[in-house]
C-alpha cells in the first residue's frame, strides 16, 4: 500500500492560507498538547466575538464549555473529518453566551509541528428548531391520545352528570341524599372541564369569533360557577359593566371562566369566598395596564379567591405560561386562560396580596353595536330540501335551511335514539321521554338503519352519536336522508374532530351537540331541530 500522504502545512503554503482565512465556516488551528489556538479565520472571529489577535492567543478551555472539555480532550483523536464525522460540543463566546457547535477537524502540520485544523460550525438554531418540531409531535401525540379518549370519558361523565341532574330535580332540599347528588354533579362538572381543557391544550379548534355580550354570558354561567366552586365556597357573581358587548370565540371565554374557577377553587380547599364580576375601567388605566394605543374602551373581567396562597407581587400572567409562577396557583388552566384571552385581543393579570388570596384580571376590548363583526351564521344539522332528490351525497349539515324554533317547539314527537353507550342512550331517552316525546333506542347504527329506512315508521328527529362502533354517525344520517330527504337530523359527539376530518368534513359546516351537555341543552337543540320538521310516516 502507498504511504499516507503528510498532513498540509496551512503555514506555509500561500494558497491553503487564503482558503483558510476566508472560508465561510469558523475555522481554527490549535495544538492538542497545550490546548494553544494558534490560528483562527474570519468567521470564527465573528462567531465568537474575539478580535483576531486575542482569540489566535487563547486556549481552547476558554472556548469549550468547562462540561465538554474532558470530551473533546477523548475524542480529539478520533474526532471525524467533513461535516459527516461532526460531533456536538458546547463552546462559550466571548458574551458569555453558550452555543452549540459540530466540530469536525483534521491533522494538518504548521510551523513544522503537528496541529489540528478544526471547523466548529453553530448549530444552535437548527438544534433549537429540532427540539420544537420534537415537541410539536410529542404535543401532537398527546392530542391523539387525549382524542382518543375524550370520546368515551366524555360518554361517562354525560352519565355521571346526567342522572346527577335527574336525581336533584327529585330530591328534597335539607336532605343528606341531596347533599350527595350535588357532590356527584360537581365531581362530574370539574371533570367535564378538565377534559375540555386538555383538548383545547393539546388541539386548540380555529378561534370563531363573534360579537355578544360578556355579561349575559356570566350571568348564564352563574349555576355552572356555583357548582364547580363546591358547597363550601361562598360564590357572587355579578355582571355590572354597563358596556359589556366583546367580539371573541365565545365556548373559548366561557372556558376560560371555568379555568379560573378552577383555579380558585384548588386554592380554597378549606372553603372561602369566591367573586366573578364584571365592570367599567377608566379608558387611561386600560390604556396604562394594556399598553395599547388611543382611547379604545375596555371591559374588566375579575374571578377573585380568598386562597391563602396569595403572597405573590403583582405579575403579568404571561410567566404562567412558562410555568415561572406555583404550579399550584397556575398549571394547565391559567396557561389556558392566557393563550385565550391573548387571542381575543386582551390582557391577563394575576394579583395578590399575602392572606388576602387573589384575583385573575382580564381586560378585553369592548365593540360598539356599528363595529360588530359577525360571522356567517353556524350550518345546522335541519331538514334540507334535496336537489335532484336523495343520495349518497346527502348534506347531513343542511345547508340550505338553518334551524329556526318556532311554535311547535317542544311538541311531542318520535325521535330515534342512537347510541353504543348504555349509559348515555338510558339518559337521553329518560330526559326526552319526560318531555313527553316517544323514544325509539339503539345501540347501533345498523339497527337503526333498518327502522329509518321503513317508510311506515314515524320518525320526526334523529338523535345519533358521532363516533361509534360500525357505521358513524355520518353514515347513518346519509341512510336516512336517502329515504327522509327532510328528516330533521341532531349529532352528538365528545370529541368530533378526527371523525369529521376522515369523513372530508369541516367542523365548523355543521352544529353538534358537544358531550358532556345538560338535559336543557339537549331539550333546547331538540326543539329547535323540531321546529322546522315535516310530518313524516
Amino acid at each position: 500500500m502507498p504511504d499516507s500522504p503528510d498532513p498540509p502545512s496551512v503555514r506555509d503554503d500561500d494558497g491553503y492560507r487564503r482558503l483558510f482565512v476566508g472560508h465561510p465556516a469558523p475555522m481554527a488551528v490549535w495544538d492538542p498538547e497545550t490546548g494553544r489556538i494558534l490560528a483562527a479565520n474570519d468567521a470564527a472571529v465573528r462567531q465568537y466575538g474575539y478580535p483576531a489577535d486575542e482569540l489566535a492567543d487563547l486556549t481552547v478551555d476558554r472556548i469549550v464549555h468547562p462540561d465538554d472539555l474532558p470530551r473533546l480532550r477523548e475524542q480529539v483523536p478520533n474526532l471525524g473529518t467533513g461535516a459527516a464525522g461532526g460531533a456536538l460540543f458546547r463552546h462559550v463566546r466571548k458574551s458569555g453566551e453558550v452555543i452549540e457547535v459540530e466540530m469536525s477537524g483534521h491533522p494538518i502540520e504548521w510551523d513544522g509541528r503537528p496541529a489540528r485544523l478544526v471547523m466548529a460550525i453553530d448549530v444552535t438554531a437548527r438544534q433549537r428548531l429540532e427540539q420544537e418540531l420534537r415537541s410539536a409531535r410529542a404535543i401532537e401525540a398527546v392530542g391523539r391520545l387525549a382524542g382518543g379518549i375524550a370520546h368515551d370519558f366524555n360518554n361517562l361523565v354525560m352519565a355521571i352528570n346526567g342522572f346527577a341532574e335527574l336525581l336533584l330535580d327529585r330530591l328534597p332540599d335539607g336532605t343528606e341524599e341531596r347533599e350527595a347528588a350535588i357532590e356527584i354533579r360537581t365531581a362530574g362538572l370539574r371533570a367535564a372541564a378538565l377534559t375540555g381543557q386538555l383538548l383545547a391544550f393539546a388541539r386548540p379548534h380555529e378561534p370563531r369569533p363573534e360579537a355578544f355580550d360578556l355579561n349575559e354570558l356570566v350571568a348564564d354561567m352563574t349555576d355552572a360557577i356555583r357548582g364547580i366552586a363546591g358547597p363550601n365556597v361562598r360564590v357572587r357573581v355579578s355582571a355590572s359593566a354597563e358596556a359589556a358587548r366583546i367580539h371573541a370565540d365565545r365556548d373559548q371565554i366561557s372556558r376560560a371562566i371555568v379555568g379560573c374557577v378552577l383555579n380558585a377553587r384548588d386554592a380554597m380547599p378549606d372553603g372561602g369566598e369566591l367573586a366573578v364580576e364584571t365592570s367599567d375601567i377608566d379608558p387611561i388605566v386600560a390604556r396604562e395596564l394594556t399598553g395599547a394605543r388611543g382611547d379604545r374602551p375596555y371591559i374588566a373581567l375579575a374571578v377573585s379567591d380568598t386562597g391563602l396562597t396569595g403572597g405573590h407581587d403583582p405579575v403579568g400572567l404571561s410567566s404562567a405560561a412558562s410555568g415561572t409562577l406555583a404550579a399550584a396557583r397556575t398549571g394547565l388552566g391559567l396557561a389556558l386562560v392566557y393563550s385565550t384571552i391573548q387571542l381575543a385581543g386582551g390582557r391577563i393579570r394575576l394579583e395578590s396580596l399575602p392572606g388576602r388570596g387573589s384575583t385573575v384580571r382580564i381586560l378585553l376590548p369592548l365593540v360598539a353595536a356599528d363595529d360588530d363583526v359577525v360571522p356567517p351564521e353556524p350550518i345546522a344539522t335541519s331538514p334540507v330540501a334535496e336537489r335532484g332528490g336523495a343520495s349518497d351525497d346527502v348534506d347531513v349539515a343542511g345547508a340550505e335551511r338553518p334551524v329556526r324554533v318556532d311554535g311547535r317547539a317542544g311538541t311531542p314527537a318520535v325521535v330515534v335514539v342512537v347510541e353504543d353507550e348504555p349509559g348515555v342512550r338510558s339518559l337521553v331517552g329518560r330526559v326526552l321521554e319526560r318531555a313527553g316525546h316517544r323514544v325509539l333506542a339503539f345501540a347501533d347504527g345498523a339497527t337503526a338503519g333498518d327502522t329509518l329506512a321503513d317508510p311506515s315508521v314515524q320518525v320526526d328527529l334523529l338523535v345519533t352519536d358521532l363516533v361509534m362502533p360500525g357505521p358513524n354517525g355520518i353514515e347513518v344520517a346519509r341512510r336516512a336522508r336517502r329515504g327522509r330527504p327532510d328528516l330533521p337530523i341532531l349529532l352528538m359527539s365528545g370529541y368530533a374532530s378526527d371523525a369529521l376530518r376522515s369523513e372530508g368534513i369541516d367542523e365548523a359546516s355543521i352544529e353538534l351537540l358537544a358531550k358532556p351537555f345538560s338535559a336543557s341543552e339537549l331539550l333546547e337543540r331538540v326543539s329547535a331541530g323540531l321546529a322546522g320538521r315535516s310530518p313524516s310516516g
